[in-house]
């Protein structure tokens, strides 16, 4: 019983639904004695059904990252063709503005690039801070 306490004060799911199953184990083999000392059926059958539930949420909890994982590998490829582009079309616009013009050349760097597109990300959320109240 301790160590089923100590698994749900560290929110440790599978550490609570092994030693649930411990109590619940012990339940059935000295359920006489118990139920003399005073443990009711809907005590033994809430446990019960909050294993079950446990065990049903954890299992959709690894369903659901199982997908997210499933879901980046596949937009990883397509990220990494779209940053081949990108390299493609800055390398093309630096090499075409390099004797013409060295600070457009300078837009085609990719780290400037980035730096462009996170001050704009900056600038959007300073906005939205200024106008909550």
């Amino acid at each position: 019983m301790a160590a089923l306490r100590k698994s749900i004060d560290s929110k440790d799911v599978e550490g609570v639904i092994a030693n649930l199953h411990v109590v619940l184990a012990n339940i059935r083999t000295y359920k006489v004695p118990l139920a003399e000392q005073g443990l009711t059926d809907e005590l033994i059958d809430g446990m019960t059904t909050s294993s079950q539930s446990l065990v049903a949420d954890k299992q959709q909890q690894i369903e659901i990252t199982s997908n997210r994982r499933g879901i980046v590998q596949n937009n990883l490829s397509l990220l990494n063709e779209l940053y081949e582009q990108d390299c493609e079309i800055l390398s093309v616009g630096k090499i075409l503005n390099k004797a013409t013009d060295a600070a457009k050349a300078a837009d085609y760097a990719f780290l400037q690039l980035l730096k462009k597109v996170r001050q704009v990300a900056k600038s959007k959320d300073d906005t939205s801070a200024l106008k909550t109240p």
